[in-house]
């Protein structure tokens, strides 16, 4: 998972995901995904849900609105086939 560090309000960050073999090649199949997006209050923001990671890959673009509250925010990525999961946080700055 590719998380930036640090984001500022009213702009947008990417999320860019892949899913691999033990070998470190892109699986080739739609893996079921969930991302939970929390901000800096412990509250579910907006980019949180289920995907499809096509071909092992995903990316999703998440909105820090203007009035977001700053501080980190936590996102917990799980890939719901063999239930691994990772976390990132992000910094979010006014």
């Amino acid at each position: 998972a590719d998380v930036p560090e640090i984001a500022k309000c009213g702009n947008a960050i990417t999320v860019a995901l892949e899913v691999t073999d033990t070998k470190s090649a892109s699986v080739s199949a739609v893996v079921p995904m969930q991302l939970q997006v929390r901000d800096a209050n412990g509250k579910t923001a907006e980019g949180s849900g289920y995907y499809g990671a096509k071909d092992g890959k995903l990316t999703v673009k998440l909105d820090i609105a203007t009035n977001d509250d700053p501080g980190t925010w936590q996102i917990d990525i799980r890939e719901l086939a063999s239930r691994m999961e990772v976390t990132k946080f992000v910094r979010v700055e006014k």
